[in-house]
């Protein structure tokens, strides 16, 4: 059974290690200079790991790891914000390599009511004691894995660097490009990927700042944020132009929960005019809990049209730090 202890009552300073003000730091180039000599194996066993649960979750379709790629991101995205909020990034990084490992747990994508971050947690303990890892680190990680779905994300600096190295690497040129990496994974071509993906994409990239626990993550959001809105924004016009398709962004609202942050600022992407009888598209709302959060599903459908026109999507809505 894994603890689910306050984090900072583990090991003293070990939870949350800070660079002393004005001390001479020799910054490691990336988690591979920064784990190799002290985790010997614990990067190409964790790769092996994730990779054997992708492949058999794709049935063969699939000659790399897409989900290895996005874990490197985001530990690499940790290790940059660990420096620059003055935290040694090896907690943050450790914590970032295993988030995501419990994905395809068995070949099957979020299978059940269990969070993947206890799995991930039972993978890091697996790995790090293979790796030869004090028992006093390995337990630091595992509550910093755990608090990533509970309230603990608050208290803990190392949660708050993972989480947003994971929605940073999402946006910007890096997060346009993963967009459509992810399009062709799910098997959808250019007008699936834009009704069904591209309004999560927008929307929490609007969001982006306010979703952020740590200071240089709400510095990197705002220039990120903007980056990305102009991106989609761009491309959507490149489509009108060549007679592709002619979307709007149509800016909504919605009530996501209680407190001062409890609305949600909505980018949805439709279709202007409905291409049977050209009226405008009507949106409806239907929100329910997740496992990890408050789902929203968007139903779109033509008001002369009827449910031949019908089509809807969902997500969770973004999480917003409330700084």
């Amino acid at each position: 059974m894994l603890s689910t202890k306050d984090p900072d009552t583990l090991s003293g300073e070990m939870s949350v290690s800070k660079i002393p003000t004005g001390k001479q730091v020799h910054r490691k180039k990336n988690i591979y200079e920064l784990l190799n000599k002290d985790f010997p194996g614990l990067l190409q066993n964790l790769e092996s790991v994730i990779e054997a649960s992708e492949f058999k979750y794709s049935k063969g379709t699939l000659n790399e790891s897409f989900l290895w790629q996005h874990t490197v991101y985001v530990a690499s995205m940790a290790m940059t914000i660990s420096y620059a909020e003055g935290v040694d990034p090896l907690i943050p990084v450790l914590t970032a390599l295993f988030h995501d490992c419990g994905k395809f747990e068995d070949g099957k994508y979020h299978e059940g009511e269990r969070p993947e971050e206890e799995i991930g947690a039972e993978i890091a303990k697996t790995l790090l004691e293979k790796a030869g890892s004090p028992q006093d680190l390995i337990q630091i990680v595992i509550e910093s894995l755990l608090a990533l779905y509970n309230e603990n994300k608050l208290e803990n600096i190392n949660t708050k660097i993972v989480h947003d190295s994971d929605f940073l690497i999402k946006f910007g040129y890096m997060g346009f490009a993963n967009f459509f990496e992810k399009s062709v994974l799910r098997g959808m071509v250019v007008q699936s990927s834009i009704l069904k993906s591209m309004s999560k994409e927008l929307t929490y990239a609007a969001s982006l700042e306010g979703n952020m626990f740590t200071t240089w993550g709400q510095k990197l959001a705002r220039t990120k944020s903007q980056t990305t809105i102009n991106l989609f924004k761009n491309y959507l016009q490149e489509l009108k132009d060549a007679g592709i398709g002619d979307y709007e962004i149509r800016p909504m609202e919605v009530n996501c929960c209680k407190g001062p942050h409890a609305i949600v600022p909505l980018l949805l992407v439709l279709p202007r005019f409905c291409g049977v009888c050209s009226r405008v598209y009507e949106v409806d709302f239907q929100r329910d809990n997740g496992i990890k959060c408050e789902r929203l599903t968007v139903k779109i459908q033509c008001p002369g049209c009827g449910e031949s026109s019908y089509y809807e999507f969902s997500f969770c809505l973004p999480e917003l730090s409330g700084h």
